[in-house]
């Protein structure tokens, strides 16, 4: 299957093995005309479907991550008996575990359907969110955020396969910028959160462990839905007609990377491993990944420790997550009108730095400055929302075609 400069697909005789799920569906229906379907419409009916589920799934992962932090002013280091660096332990060996399954990640997603493959992993780090409520010691607590860290290793990669299934590169920037909000949402969401169980007394079962247990099940829910409503591919969507499908694929097929090949190939785990581009990618997301967690595992202590009571001191929180989304939202406007990216991440990357000169430089009587650099640090986030939008020029294989 070829392209042709009108915008038709042609079919050719090729060999099944390792054909694209895609092009498969399309040699069967290559009757479907779908000249009446309007690629507008299509693609609203696609956002209404797709994008809330990404959303929820962003948002839960960022939440679970996140409510560490809020624990911390809810007692929880004193509850457990933390001591020394333990607590900072078990923070960071969540993002250990997910560094470590990122990789594996990228081969189960080649031979699972990506739908399912969240679905089922956002089911398990809900279980494991709930299961840190059993918690009652550091090391009872580790293992729970370690597994956390397991299974919330896949929703980047899950996100972004499934995001080149269902738009074109330059349609994915505005659709990233908003299922990437859920960070900041998760921020307000949690502070709030933290704030309400912080006035729940119940003797025996303290108020994080009743947040671990809520969360964890609302998780579990959106795990669910995702598991059996987010359809694996277009070509499987229930709620598209065939013709629908075919101006779908057709019009998708500008990126080049296919839909749906379960042949596993070294080769392109090779040819990634050669390209520069991807360890300056990997410097910049590691550094820009240690600011930003750092913040989201210790910012609610910090206002904390300018004086203000714990459930004070997580809705003194929530502005962070205003200052997340509003970067996360200039950007995704941003490089859509003006695709200079490096311009874009250096916007972003000043108020972080200027929020890190006041915490560090300011005395903590000057709460207000302090707050604010707390605040500002926040848009650091946003430029790791620039590096999940993949670049518009075309990948090196055809989309459709199936491979040699």
């Amino acid at each position: 299957m070829s392209g042709t400069k009108d915008g038709e697909i042609a079919f050719d005789d090729r060999p099944s093995a390792g054909v694209d799920a895609a092009w498969e569906f399309l040699d069967k229906h290559r009757d479907a005309r779908g000249d009446d379907t309007s690629v507008k419409a299509l693609r609203r009916k696609i956002d209404w479907h797709i994008v809330p589920v990404m959303f929820c799934c962003y948002t839960m992962q960022f939440l679970d991550k996140v409510i560490l932090n809020y624990a911390a002013v809810m007692n929880l280091p004193q509850d457990l008996h933390l001591r020394g660096n333990e607590f900072s332990n078990v923070a960071t060996f969540l993002f250990v575990a997910l560094l470590c399954f990122e990789v594996p990640n990228a081969y189960f997603l080649q031979v699972v359907p990506a739908a399912k493959w969240l679905g089922a992993n956002v089911v398990l780090w809900g279980i494991a969110t709930a299961c840190g409520a059993a918690a009652h010691n550091y090391r009872t607590l580790l293992v729970s955020r370690i597994f956390l860290g397991i299974f919330e290793a896949t929703i980047g990669p899950s996100l972004l396969l499934i995001s080149s299934q269902w738009y074109t590169k330059s349609e994915q920037a505005p659709r990233f910028s908003l299922w990437y909000c859920g960070l900041g949402i998760g921020q307000i969401v949690g502070g709030a959160v933290s704030y309400g169980f912080q006035n729940v007394k119940r003797e025996g079962f303290e108020s994080w462990r009743i947040m671990f247990v809520v969360l964890g099940c609302v998780t579990v829910v959106i795990g669910l839905c995702t598991f059996f409503f987010l359809p694996d591919t277009p070509m499987q969507a229930r709620w598209l007609t065939d013709e629908e499908k075919v101006v779908h694929l057709k019009h998708v097929s500008v990126n080049q990377t296919g839909i749906q090949d379960r042949e596993f190939r070294i080769g392109e785990i090779a040819e990634a491993l050669l390209d520069p581009q991807v360890y300056l990618l990997m410097v910049a997301v590691i550094l820009l990944s240690v600011n930003s967690g750092v913040v989201t595992t210790y910012s609610s202590t910090l206002i904390r420790n300018l004086g203000y009571s714990g459930p004070k001191a997580a809705l003194m929180n929530m502005p962070s997550g205003v200052v997340s989304i509003s970067f996360t939202l200039l950007v995704g406007y941003g490089i859509r009108k003006q695709s200079q990216r490096w311009a874009w991440i250096i916007i972003c990357i000043i108020p972080a730095i200027i929020g890190g000169a006041l915490m560090s430089f300011l005395p903590l009587t000057n709460r207000a400055g302090v707050l604010a650099g707390i605040y500002l640090v926040n848009a650091v986030t946003a430029p790791l929302a620039i590096f999940y939008n993949p670049p518009t020029s075309p990948a090196p294989r055809n989309a459709l075609s199936p491979q040699p």
